[in-house]
């Protein structure tokens, strides 16, 4: 399982919404208007163990937008603090096989842009440490 797949398991674990339905791994779709869509971003290089070529922690990084209904600016920036405050709580966990160390915000909570039909989206950057 890849980051992307343990991350937005763990959103649909504490209730942010459903894999598939309302959390997208690398896309985020026309519908619903109400979402999450977690993305790999250019990361870190992994950390090497002493001069072996075995990945000891690979870093990436991930960004979220969160989407929201038309004109619902204070929705969508409340989901994205929601999303920000759920990954940012992974310390030392398993998630389907996907060890992490830890996920950290790198980023304040911005709004990227509203889309054609007028939704917001916020987004907030993470930065991922895993083993």
């Amino acid at each position: 399982m890849a980051i992307l797949d343990a991350l937005g398991q763990h959103l649909e674990d504490v209730g942010i919404g459903t894999l598939g339905t309302s959390i997208f791994l690398s896309i985020m779709p026309d519908t619903p208007d109400v979402c999450v869509a977690l993305y790999e971003d250019t990361g870190v290089g992994p950390v090497n163990l002493m001069g072996n070529n075995v990945v000891a922690i690979e870093r990436p990084r991930i960004r979220a937008y969160v989407r929201a209904a038309r004109n619902e600016y204070v929705a969508a920036r409340t989901m994205a603090a929601n999303v920000r405050d759920a990954l940012g709580s992974l310390v030392a966990t398993t998630i389907e096989s996907v060890d992490i160390i830890a996920v950290e915000p790198t980023s304040d909570l911005y709004p990227i842009t509203r889309d054609n039909d007028d939704r917001p989206i916020i987004a907030c950057d993470f930065a991922g440490y895993v083993e």
